[in-house]
């Protein structure tokens, strides 16, 4: 049963650059945690962090009870797959697979088991006498998996292993990852910055942003209550739409429309109003405000229109619609939404904030 605590972990390198704050983060036995951010947020140097190839400048590293900042890389019972598979050019993939066993003075007869059964789960089992060169990316892959598998570590590191990949190949290789992760039940962490491919292989997510958690938490928790504008904008795709919108008065403006709350429990003078695209719905006869259509792309089953809000501001705005959705460009169109699907942000901290009691609910979805 293995955990990983990470307890006010700190890096922050001799030029005085601040990568990773204070972290606090648990991992429990057989979770896979993904670490989610965009480019330079931290989330490659906190694993590396963990697997001991970058030092702790502060702070606390548990794997189960055992602390092991000190701790060498071969000392923390840790197997990382890396994006460039980091395959040795020279080998067969069966030696490649058996290298670290061999470094471990594993009998032969145990190695051969191991190779062959990882082999046998990874579906690469007649590629065993090939190099690394006659391979494809999807299984060079498989075989830096494998090569991680046979080792029955403690902890799997995933270090964006399937950005060299291409579109169709990395969908098909994080459904293999997730099954896998699921059927050995080793604990696993997992660096994308692809938020499409977090939220469809983790059980918990944690979103990174310049070295400090903004969110840890389901999939489904974080995209339907973002702790801020940064997750918000950040987990969703596309991402969600941010309006500024003025409270006058109790009423939130909008665009041209307004949405009237109890000012008593909400006393805001401006907030940032989130709308997904997905959310909201083209409406002719109670919208909640008016949009003008700029451009209109096509997905396929659905379409994505660009458009700016009806008013002074002209904030952009996008809405995913299906694809018989009757709009052209240059139209002015309404748009309407669920009351459950708005989401409310402080207007200077971006921070979510609670959500307010409404008074035209029955008025805002036709």
């Amino acid at each position: 049963m293995t955990t990983v605590t990470l307890t006010n972990l700190e890096k922050c390198y001799p030029n005085g650059h601040q990568a990773i704050s204070k972290l606090n983060l648990s991992i429990e036995q057989g979770e896979m945690v993904v670490l989610v951010g965009p480019s330079g947020c931290g989330k490659s140097t906190l694993l590396r962090m963990i697997a001991g190839l970058e030092t702790i400048t502060q702070g606390d590293l548990f794997i189960d009870n055992l602390r092991v900042n000190e701790h060498e890389p071969s000392e923390r019972d840790i197997a990382m797959v890396f994006q460039n598979y980091a395959l040795y050019p020279h080998m067969s993939v069966y030696n490649n697979m058996a290298y670290g066993l061999r470094n471990r003075k594993t009998p032969k007869a145990k190695i051969e088991e191991l190779v062959t059964n990882a082999a046998q789960m990874l579906e690469i089992s007649h590629l065993l006498d090939r190099k690394p060169k006659e391979l494809s990316g999807g299984q060079r892959q498989r075989v830096a998996m494998g090569r991680a598998i046979v080792r029955d570590p403690k902890v799997f590191l995933f270090d964006e292993p399937l950005s060299n990949l291409d579109a169709k190949l990395r969908v098909q290789m994080r459904l293999e990852i997730k099954k896998l992760q699921r059927k050995l039940s080793t604990t696993s962490i997992y660096v994308t910055h692809d938020q499409v491919e977090a939220m469809t292989l983790a059980d918990k997510l944690v979103v990174l942003n310049q070295g400090n958690i903004e969110q840890v938490g389901t999939p489904l928790d974080i995209y339907e209550s973002p702790a801020s504008v940064f997750v918000a904008t950040f987990m969703g795709s596309p991402a969600m739409n941010i309006l500024d919108t003025p409270i006058n008065h109790g009423v939130i403006e909008v665009a041209d429309g307004h949405i009237a709350v109890s000012s008593q429990h909400f006393p805001y003078q401006a907030i940032k109003l989130g709308l997904r695209p997905e959310h909201l719905i083209i409406s002719h006869q109670h919208p909640l405000f008016h949009v003008d259509v700029e451009f209109i792309e096509a997905l396929g089953a659905d379409v994505l229109i660009y458009a700016t809000t009806y008013d002074k501001q002209k904030q952009p705005l996008v809405i995913r619609a299906p694809n018989d959705h009757g709009v052209k460009i240059g139209n002015r169109i309404g748009l309407t939404i669920h009351p459950e699907n708005l989401h409310f942000f402080n207007q200077q901290s971006g921070k979510r904030i609670n959500r307010p009691f409404m008074l035209i609910n029955e008025l805002m979805v036709s």
